[in-house]
């Protein structure tokens, strides 16, 4: 077993930094996935963090966020 201490990441902000990388090497691509492939980007990004050692996770008031209709 590893003593060192478990690494977390927000998948969220991966996805982002992903759009990001993609359009600074001259790919045009949007800010976010489009409605609809959010969910394959998010699995994506979990596997991607979990190859590396790394738990998707995020902070639990940006999960609130999320959660919550706009209107709240």
């Amino acid at each position: 077993m590893s003593d060192k201490p478990q690494q977390y990441y927000d998948p969220y902000q991966l996805i982002r930094e992903v759009g990001f990388l993609l359009s600074q090497n001259g790919l045009d691509v949007k800010d976010f996935p489009e409605e609809g492939k959010v969910a394959d980007a998010l699995s994506g990004a979990c596997r991607l963090l979990q190859a590396y050692g790394v738990t998707p996770g995020m902070d639990i008031r940006d999960t609130f966020d999320r959660r919550l209709p706009p209107h709240w």
